[in-house]
């Protein structure tokens, strides 16, 4: 059997009422369980903001992706999201080989 390899989950809303109705965390974390089981991940580790993403500011106003970054960097482990626009809206990525798909994920990479 084929180890799962480790993956860090990031949900994001943009308003606290969003949050509070966990409507759209839930689909947003469903999304990423799904894809994490059908490419071979396990989530270690679930991080989560209410937060806007606008501004150049906007990684200091959400705590739960800077996490997210660190613990894919300690672990040497993908941030897996639901859509890409719950990190920015300003970058492109595409799944490998071109495949379709709303899930993204974007490796954290040893920063040396």
């Amino acid at each position: 059997m084929e180890s799962m390899q480790a993956a860090i989950g990031y949900t994001r809303v943009s308003t606290s009422g969003q949050a509070s109705s966990g409507l759209g965390l839930a689909a947003q974390r469903d999304a990423i369980e799904s894809f994490a089981r059908a490419e071979g991940f396990t989530i270690t580790a679930w991080h989560t903001d209410a937060e806007t993403g606008k501004g150049s500011d906007a990684l200091d106003r959400r705590p739960g992706l800077a996490a997210a970054l660190k613990a894919a960097r300690a672990a040497k482990a993908p941030v897996v999201v639901a859509k890409l626009d719950r990190l920015s809206r300003t970058c492109t990525s595409s799944r490998p080989n071109g495949a379709p798909g709303r899930v993204c994920r974007i490796g954290i990479g040893p920063t040396d």
